[in-house]
């Protein structure tokens, strides 16, 4: 068969495609928002966050419920997990409602000046969160010394009382994340008639900044970050371990 001209021209190929009305970025709907504004809601994070910043000093920012908004849709339309990007999807990518929930002034999508002062507040609030759950707050925008890392990164498994209830919280609030979408999804019915497992699988994320400098005694940007080897593979993956639920079928979960 023949092939149209129109499809060996790849200048009308590209004249074919299907393109946006306009420059504007693409606005999220009120409903995703809503559901992912929900979902924190349930999951009970935000009133552990609350109560563990409560005293603190200095600038608030924004509300962290704002910020972790933002985080989710811009995870969720971008796969992006860039404060950055988390700025754009406040000020550009709400329409009217979501703006008011979530407490998103509209003077601060006027100017480049209004959208700088924007951005530090969702950096001063995203900082002010990590500052009150890491173990032990250090530089993470450069390599560290090894010496200096391998202090950092004792602090994540030490018996230092305060340190070690940091981590628990924080593990807490990553546990409530993940069991609130399995909690959501049985309440909707999703799960009736299914005869089999649920089970709690780990898979390594590639970081995204290099591993660590042995010549020049530099450790990784990532400072909790390590090697990850699956199935006996001898080719590791720098990166974090993420938790998943998976559902198992009957007969994948029996022995």
């Amino acid at each position: 068969m023949t092939k149209p001209r129109a499809w060996r021209n790849p200048e009308k190929i590209r004249q074919c495609r299907p393109r946006p009305v306009t420059d504007a970025p693409a606005q999220a709907p009120d409903s995703k928002v809503g559901q992912l504004d929900a979902l924190l809601q349930e999951s009970g994070v935000l009133e552990l966050i609350d109560t563990e910043l409560q005293g603190r000093p200095g600038p608030k920012g924004l509300p962290v419920r704002t910020v972790l908004v933002g985080l989710l849709l811009a995870l969720h339309y971008h796969r992006s997990a860039s404060l950055a990007d988390v700025c754009r999807v406040l000020l550009d990518e709400l329409r009217a409602p979501a703006r008011s929930w979530l407490g998103v002034p509209d003077g601060s999508r006027a100017d480049d000046h209004a959208r700088i002062a924007f951005s530090r507040r969702v950096y001063q609030s995203f900082d002010r969160l990590t500052t009150a759950l890491d173990p032990l707050r250090c530089d993470r925008r450069r390599r560290l010394p090894a010496e200096e890392a391998h202090v950092v990164a004792a602090a994540w498994e030490d018996t230092d009382a305060e340190r070690t209830r940091r981590r628990e919280l924080l593990q807490e609030v990553s546990d409530r994340l993940v069991l609130i979408t399995v909690r959501l999804a049985h309440r909707r019915g999703l799960f009736e008639g299914w005869r089999g497992d649920i089970a709690a699988d780990t898979t390594p994320i590639p970081a995204w900044h290099q591993p660590p400098q042995e010549r020049r005694c530099l450790a990784s940007v990532e400072l909790t970050a390590g090697w990850h080897y699956c199935g006996g593979s001898e080719e590791g993956i720098f990166g974090h371990s993420a938790s998943l639920l998976v559902e198992v079928p009957p007969l994948l979960g029996r022995g």
